[in-house]
């Protein structure tokens, strides 16, 4: 189970060793100075205390990644065996090892890291399994005698690796299965693409600074949605703003029956866009997914969905919207920015409003938020300076950090009694005059309100204690009851 310190320091005559899976601990230069040794059996736990400069054969036992620089300029190497246990090859991870000409990736590994086969100039051939999500940027570079050029695109097998930054339209085979990171970067002459349905990844950095971008052309849209983003600068439409399918503008958007989700950064961007319609089928939209489509006034969420990711629809132009009866969560920044959003309609299913989830939304004038809600975020509400009416459901217990801030136009507020903690500048900068507190006096004062900011609350404004109305006297003091609707306060 274990190799203890120094056990085959200075063997320098061992050539070959075969180290079991039961290892799982190797001492302090376990192998020094073993500078003979060209051959080793082992499991990938054992890869940094193997001395590597004279290596020519490797077999990995086990393990489920090999590690940062594992085989780094080890330009003896000539045959490496990869066990299926292995989903990760690392950062550098066979960087110089010039003398490798070919290398079985098994399809366990799902993930290829920035500069991994780098200069392994003696490869002429590779299979990527359809396993594998991502490749790092630069991960093949130098390989020249596996790249394949085609149209300025160079290509690993299904995969595009890189680009002349001088090429202005490309057209992707029809069979790539994905794009590694940074392969369009800096192509700021490219103004057209076109992505097949068969790509499934693309990596985060790909189309960074491909300023000149003005179309992207696809040919399914439920292929499209399913394609996962490394980042916005992953998905070209970021740039062009212009999404077509089949050679037609995208302007009112269907996304198809039987799609379950829309990935992260699936439409950012595509200030085309006026209209989306969401069926039922999808059950979750998510992060930035819609984000900055300026001109996005309508969307239909299906019935189906039960999550709105982070900042699905910020930066949107959107005016209204209904938030089906399915969705139980509001991710943090889902309305962010949306400027012209009048109105909200939250169904009783959510339960949590998310940090920023409609900050900004200056537009909106009028919020309820419904029983079902446990908490409402930090900045949730903040610079919502439109907002007149709020009504906040009675199963809330925290109202976050500067979840109100900015609200210039709010000058009363009911908050149930269900409360128990108010953060700091929950509503600093707001216009409160008036709080009506659901509960009594008593309650009111074991509420954990953080004084920082809240002097709207703290300081010596009028509260009325609705609760305690039946126990006083009929004399229009600080005591209120709610109205025959049960949610105004009125006067006593």
């Amino acid at each position: 189970t274990s190799i203890g310190n120094s056990a085959f320091d200075d063997c320098s005559r061992l050539t070959s060793i075969t180290i079991p899976d039961s290892v799982t601990s190797i001492g302090y230069w376990a192998f020094k100075d073993c500078s003979s040794l060209t051959s080793v059996t082992m499991p990938t736990i054992a890869i940094s205390d193997i001395p590597k400069e004279n290596l020519q054969t490797v077999v990995l036992t086990s393990g489920t990644s090999i590690g940062y620089e594992a085989f780094y300029y080890c330009t003896s190497l000539t045959s490496i065996t990869i066990p299926d246990s292995v989903t990760d090859i690392g950062y550098e991870a066979f960087s110089g090892c010039s003398g490798l000409m070919e290398i079985t990736i098994p399809a366990s590994v799902t993930s290829i890291g920035e500069d991994a086969f780098y200069d392994c100039s003696g490869l002429t051939e590779i299979t990527i399994p359809d396993s594998v999500t991502s490749i790092g940027e630069d991960a093949f570079r130098g390989c020249d005698n596996l790249i394949q050029i085609e149209n300025s695109v160079s290509y690993v097998d299904k995969w595009v690796v890189d680009c002349d930054t001088s090429v202005t339209a490309v057209t992707l085979r029809s069979n790539t299965a994905g794009i590694a990171d940074s392969a369009f970067y800096n192509c700021s002459s490219l103004t057209s693409i076109t992505i097949p349905a068969s790509v499934t990844s693309i990596g985060g950095q790909a189309f960074r600074n491909c300023s000149g971008l003005k179309e992207v052309h696809i040919t399914d849209l439920a292929a499209w949605c399913a394609i996962e983003f490394g980042s916005n600068y992953a998905n070209p439409v970021y740039y062009a703003h212009n999404l077509y399918l089949n050679d037609e503008l995208i302007t009112d958007l269907v996304i198809p029956d039987g799609v379950t989700s829309i990935g992260d950064w699936a439409f950012q961007g595509c200030s085309g866009l006026t209209s989306v319609t969401i069926p039922d089928s999808v059950t979750s939209i998510g992060e930035d997914a819609f984000a900055g489509c300026s001109s996005l006034t309508s969307v239909t969420i299906g019935n189906g969905v039960t999550s709105i990711g982070r900042s699905a629809f910020a930066w949107c132009g959107l005016t209204s919207i209904t938030i089906p009866d399915s969705v139980t969560s509001i991710g943090y920044e889902a309305f962010y920015y949306c400027t012209s959003l009048t109105s909200i309609t939250i169904p009783d299913s959510v339960t949590s409003i998310g940090s920023s989830a409609f900050q900004n939304c200056s537009g909106l004038t009028s919020v309820t938020i419904p029983n079902s809600v446990t908490s409402i975020g930090n900045s949730a509400f903040y610079g919502c300076s439109g907002l007149t009416s709020v009504t906040i459901g009675n199963s809330v217990t925290s109202i976050g950090y500067s979840a109100f801030r900015g609200c210039s136009g709010l000058t009363s507020m009911t908050i149930p009694d269900s409360v128990t903690s108010i953060e700091s500048l929950a509503f600093v900068f707001s216009s409160l005059s008036k709080v009506y507190y659901a509960g009594t006096a008593e309650d009111w004062a074991n509420i954990s309100i953080d004084s920082y900011g809240n002097s709207e609350l703290t300081s010596a404004k009028r509260y009325y204690y609705i609760a305690d109305a039946e126990d006083v006297p009929q004399d229009g003091g600080n005591y209120w009851h709610y109205d025959t609707d049960g949610v105004t306060p009125v006067e006593w």
